[in-house]
């Protein structure tokens, strides 16, 4: 049975904290994929990103909330098991990874390629 409050909580997170990083980030020549992990307990907001490419071309919205995650001091970071990775769109391969091989068992998007 799907959990329709996990979902108004994603889309929510994506509408306010995913998008307008996103729509800043597209006036700067960046492209319109974004990120966020949340914690699995309360679904709390733990960090929100968007593709950062003209800094790196390997920054895809994923990426480079992973990056951003792993700046932030360890006792801030929630357990990669402990939370939710959600993306804008469905990850690439280097994005599917990079969110595998960081230790999230889970994650949702929102739109396919």
């Amino acid at each position: 049975m799907t959990d329709i409050s996990l979902i108004d909580r994603l889309l929510d997170v994506i509408e306010h904290d995913i998008v307008p990083k996103t729509a800043e980030g597209v006036a700067h020549g960046n492209k319109l994929f974004g990120a966020a992990i949340l914690r699995k307990d309360d679904r709390s907001l733990v960090l929100a990103e968007t593709n950062n490419e003209i800094e790196n071309p390997l920054w895809h919205g994923e990426v480079h909330c992973l990056k951003r995650f792993y700046e932030m001091p360890k006792a801030e970071r929630v357990d990669t098991s402990d939370a939710i990775f959600l993306a804008t769109h469905e990850p690439c391969s280097l994005c599917l990874s990079a969110i595998t091989w960081t230790g999230f068992d889970n994650f949702y998007y929102l739109f396919s390629h």
